[in-house]
């Protein structure tokens, strides 16, 4: 059922109210550069009402109201994100046609009674009430029914991505764009042994029964449909020792193996916060662990969702590592990925790949730095042998960080990387892993000050735009776009690597250097020749530029940096050491 109203009223024929929003407009604050919203509309606030939560029959209702706010005069439809399947018998035939092409769109025509106000651009309140019914994405209903028929012990339902962004469409109408951030308010009413944890602040809970709790939950800050999620079921909260806005949500039985897995999220956050000199984005932080999980790690705004099987026991010492850093991970998430939202899928890696680069710091401090180095390596290897095998002439699949929209796509392939949808999983996994490296290579570059300088005008100014919530204009600098982080670096560095953005962004294809070298005693120096051997359709390219060498030497390491270009290079490397022989221990004869 989908009903329309006007929050608003007619301005006076005077004028008055008009000239009033005219200089309001005028004093708007601008938007974040680089940051493109083509939508007609946008969402203020959303109301979401769950309710009727069945588990035998595994549905539940949701109830939404979303306040919209039309920017182009002329909106004559609106289109809203819905899920696949909508209990939608009351909709005409001609609606329902227009529902089917478009898939995933519910196309929701402007009465005339209210294009006047469209046209004054006055906000709209669209109410949509739809009920899930056994979902194949998105929600996931974990439980299991005894002989009588009863739900046992453990009983629990919870969202995850059904795709790389976002699932929220599958189960809530909502505006699923990164970049369409709203205020929202939560209302979840469940059974009275139930615990409700959502991506929001806790407002107040309400026992309005015996056997019914009423959760209230707002989050304040802005924030994306595809970073809203929620959980239900027979949790139990957990208060962390050290950090009180930690609370980690357990289920029967798992009590004794969350307090001990989650005890080290209290000093990965305080590093996160020291690291990127800004503090944790969200007034609270809430870890709950559930049971078939498609992924071990789900992150929404304030709220990640931990698979039990990053759960271990504290005489197991084995599983401490990958569960940290997974837990490091979560965190890392919540500043770039929930906080600071991608423009579009296009630069989906760029959160990505920021979360992973400033997880491995963590890795290095707490695991060392061979273990930091090994796994940098594996990375490295996995991403060169995806190109090298899918990079060959029949298929010239190379891993391109940000493709450029207007481009045709490439037919020689059998999905478009492009879309979230139509993207390849090993594509997407190598495409994360290869912006990894890559802002590695630019945090080399510009040195860690540097470098985080631009980390951290990014979250400050996000930050201090969040708490502007009567200005949604401003709300755009929380979303990050490819352009507009390499705009912000070179405002702070100075320099704008275009160059850089031109071999490693904008391009595929990775860079192979044989380097052999010989020591001449005489002069001592060390010979060196760079060799790079491009075959046609093996996934590589060819590198023009500085390289930096380190040579081991008997009084240190000493970097060098030598100039690539062509295929063979060669360079001479003056050595800082002489050689000096070990003189033999004298023999006493007596």
């Amino acid at each position: 059922m989908v009903n329309g109203a006007v929050n608003g009223h007619v301005p006076d024929q005077g004028g008055g109210q008009q000239q009033q929003r005219q200089a309001a407009i005028q004093e708007e604050p601008t938007t974040a550069p680089h940051i493109e919203c083509a939508d007609e509309i946008r969402v203020l606030t959303q109301v979401v009402i769950i309710d009727q939560i069945d588990f035998a029959a595994e549905s539940f209702r949701v109830h939404t109201d979303l306040i919209i706010a039309p920017i182009v005069p002329n909106l004559t439809a609106d289109t809203v994100s819905e899920l696949k399947n909508p209990a939608i018998g009351e909709f005409s035939s001609k609606v329902y046609e227009t529902y089917t092409e478009k898939d995933y769109q519910l196309l929701i025509m402007v009465p005339d009674s209210l294009r006047e106000f469209v046209g004054e651009q006055q906000s709209i309140k669209v109410s949509i009430d739809v009920m899930v019914v056994k979902p194949k994405h998105s929600i996931q209903f974990s439980h299991a029914t005894g002989m009588d028929g009863i739900t046992e012990k453990g009983a629990h339902l919870f969202t995850y991505r059904s795709s790389y962004m976002s699932g929220t469409r599958e189960w809530l109408p909502c505006r699923d764009s990164p970049d369409q951030l709203s205020l929202w308010r939560l209302k979840i009413t469940c059974d009275v042994s139930h615990t409700a944890v959502a991506s929001a602040e806790l407002d107040v809970e309400l026992s309005q029964e015996l056997d019914v709790k009423v959760y209230h939950f707002q989050q304040s800050i802005p924030t994306a449909a595809c970073s809203i999620g929620f959980a239900v079921g027979q949790f139990v909260p957990i208060a962390h020792p050290e950090v009180s806005e930690v609370t980690s949500f357990a289920l029967p039985g798992l009590v004794s193996l969350v307090k001990h897995t989650t005890f080290p999220v209290g000093k990965i956050m305080e590093y996160f916060e020291e690291l990127l000199s800004c503090r944790f984005p969200y007034p609270s932080y809430k870890l709950a662990f559930v049971d078939k999980s498609p992924d071990e790690v789900t992150v929404y705004a304030g709220l990640t969702l931990f698979s039990v099987n990053v759960l271990y026991h504290k005489k197991i010492i084995d599983a401490v590592q990958e569960s940290r850093q997974l837990l490091a991970f979560g965190v890392a998430q919540q500043f770039f990925g929930s906080f600071i939202t991608p423009s579009h899928w296009v630069d989906w890696w760029l959160v990505k790949s920021l979360a992973r680069l400033i997880t491995s710091f963590y890795i290095e401090k707490v695991f060392g730095t061979s273990e930091f180095l090994y796994q940098l390596k594996r990375t490295l290897q996995s991403v060169c042998d995806y190109e090298y095998q899918w990079g060959k002439a029949s298929f010239c699949l190379y891993v391109v960080l940000r493709p450029r929209l207007t481009h045709s796509p490439r037919i020689n392939l059998h999905f478009d990387p492009r879309n979230e949808r139509t993207c390849s999983p090993l594509y997407a996994d190598a495409l994360a892993k290869k912006g990894h490296l890559v802002l590695r290579m630019l945090y080399k570059r510009l040195g860690h000050e540097l470098f985080f300088q631009v980390l951290q005008k990014i979250l400050t100014v996000a930050q201090q735009m969040s708490g502007r919530r009567d200005k949604p204009v401003c709300w755009t600098h929380l979303v990050i776009s490819t352009e507009s982080f390499f705009r912000t670096l070179m405002t702070v560095s100075g320099q704008e690597m275009r160059t850089f953005q031109d071999y490693w962004i904008y391009e595929g294809g990775h860079v192979v250097i044989e380097v052999s070298f010989q020591f001449n005693r005489k002069r001592n120096i060390i010979e060196l020749e760079a060799k790079q051997d491009i075959e046609q359709g093996n996934g590589r390219m060819r590198y023009l530029g500085p390289l930096t060498v380190v040579v081991q030497e008997l009084d240190g390491s000493f970097s060098h940096t030598v100039q690539i270009d062509s295929d063979i290079s060669r360079s001479e490397l003056q050595c800082h050491s002489k050689g000096r022989r070990q003189k033999k221990a004298g023999l006493d004869l007596f």
